[in-house]
């Protein structure tokens, strides 16, 4: 049986995708798997491709995922899409077995560490200093040249040139509102080193951090955690 689309309103009433926009719903009556395809706007901007990301509301029948995928992908394809994005649970191999049967590829595993944010702790043996915006303007492409370790660098579909003007993006965003906290460590009055974070409703999150290659071994790296973790004493419970 072909793969049925469904308008936006339809789909997420019949199977709900919490918190998320469905530009394009398919649901396969015969398996009853059920996907939901939204565009990535901000990878698709920067990279000059449209990418949706796909998520899998009911999976049906795990067997006969891996067909029904592969007709998702064709019909993506005529709607524009040019890449398929899916994050799944490490653990779920019948799933990511059905993935690679359709094509998919692995890129990147995320491993999310968490610990409990004290109500007072000390701010690290490096001072922090929120990074102005003429400091992040004149160690921007320091920053940007760091290893991320993101998915960005492991696909071998992206442009260079591209993900580095999507970084720069990243940045600036970070800095104009998108983070919460956008620290910098300064050693001998030189940046060192920046961090990152977002506020969530129940915890705070590292989203990046990096430290510049000729102050690595220094204790850098530690100083920015333990500077994160002081300015969410009392704010947090804890971070990831």
């Amino acid at each position: 049986m072909p793969v049925l689309e469904l308008e936006s309103g339809e789909f997420l009433q019949r199977f709900g995708v919490p918190g998320e926009t469905v530009e394009l719903g398919l649901f396969e009556e015969a398996q009853g798997c059920a996907i939901a395809i939204s565009e990535e706007p901000f990878d698709s901007k920067h990279l000059g491709l449209r990418i949706g990301r796909m998520r899998i509301a009911r999976i049906g029948d795990p067997a006969q995922l891996g067909r029904v995928l592969m007709e998702v992908g064709s019909v993506a394809r005529k709607r524009g899409y040019v890449q398929l994005l899916s994050r799944q649970e490490a653990g779920n191999l019948p799933l990511t077995w059905a993935l690679e049967e359709a094509g998919f590829r692995l890129m990147d595993v995320g491993v999310t560490f968490e610990r409990p944010v004290p109500s007072s702790s000390p701010p690290g043996s490096i001072s922090l200093r929120p990074c102005s915006r003429e400091e992040l303007k004149s160690s921007m492409e320091e920053f940007v040249h760091l290893e991320w370790n993101s998915r960005y660098d492991r696909d071998p579909f992206y442009d260079r040139a591209r993900i580095d003007d999507l970084r720069r993006q990243w940045l600036w965003n970070s800095h104009d509102g998108r983070a919460d906290r956008f620290l910098t460590a300064a050693v001998e009055g030189r940046t060192a080193g920046f961090i990152t974070c977002l506020l969530r409703p129940d915890h705070a999150e590292i989203d990046l951090i990096g430290t510049l290659p000729g102050f690595r071994q220094k204790g850098v790296g530690r100083s920015l955690v333990e500077g994160a973790l002081h300015a969410y004493g009392g704010r947090s419970p804890r971070m990831t």
